[in-house]
């Protein structure tokens, strides 16, 4: 087991945005978190890495406890990848890339010859982009440079939220291919948020169904299919099934439900 989430919740004032979420991931496998707006999957992602603390709970990566460390140093152990990629304007695409192994202390040398092989592995050859400004891509292109950054400080674990939202359908099915295709060379698990039951059947091992800031079901398409734990999950299948021949798709795959 790689990540352990155990037992999380939080808070905002009086409303109730996350209660008690315990799942795990094991190394090289991909998570995706699915439900509507307000239902916690962000919230969830945001206390994995720290950027809010829980009111109760643990997070423990690779056996080390979150809140053993410190936020900053956890940060650098993950990759993270958000919609809109979050890119510097004033950094050129190289410095973008390069700004988590510069933190982490490695030689100009290592440094170079990360980025550059990232940079080729998302597609943006160094020689073209790695003296451009964020402003000079297209939002695609923006999106891959936000992922190699992500890559950058050799995480064991990726999260992203929403990473594909803001794409055309063209630009989002390259892209998620890329994502596969990295995955299976570099070998690190992630967690992924995002609404798209489709999307998430493209690249996830295991799916969590979230509603108001509980978890209702984490399990294989399969499972979810033949044997959802409430009607909250069979309404969503049913829904997505409707309006895409992925989910259709695995509900052939599934055979009849229980």
């Amino acid at each position: 087991m790689l990540l352990d989430v155990s037992s999380l919740s939080k808070s905002f004032g009086q409303t109730l945005a996350v209660s008690d979420v315990s799942f795990s991931v094991d190394r090289g496998e991909v998570i995706a978190l699915i439900g509507a707006s307000g239902s916690g999957k962000t919230t969830t992602l945001r206390m994995i890495n720290r950027l809010i603390e829980p009111d109760s709970g643990q997070v423990s990566l690779d056996g080390k406890k979150a809140s053993e460390v410190p936020a900053h140093h956890w940060r650098r152990r993950i990759g993270y990848v958000v919609q809109g990629a979050g890119l510097f304007p004033h950094f050129s695409i190289f410095e973008n890339v390069g700004i988590t192994p510069a933190l982490q202390k490695r030689s100009p040398a290592d440094i170079k010859e990360t980025v550059i092989s990232l940079l080729d592995m998302v597609g943006l050859p160094a020689q073209t982009y790695a003296d451009r400004k964020p402003a000079q891509l297209s939002g695609g292109q923006q999106q891959r440079v936000n992922l190699a950054r992500a890559l950058a400080g050799h995480p064991s674990l990726v999260l992203m939220d929403e990473p594909f939202g803001a794409l055309d359908a063209i630009t989002k099915s390259d892209l998620i291919y890329d994502l596969l295709s990295l995955r299976e060379r570099l070998g690190f698990a992630a967690v992924i948020v995002t609404h798209d039951l489709s999307e998430a059947l493209r690249f996830a091992d295991r799916i969590g169904v979230m509603e108001g800031g509980h978890l209702i079901q984490m399990g294989t398409i399969e499972t979810l299919i033949r044997a959802p734990a409430a009607s909250s999950v069979s309404d969503m299948l049913d829904a997505a099934r409707r309006h895409s021949a992925e989910v259709e798709a695995a509900f052939s795959r599934a055979g009849p439900s229980g």
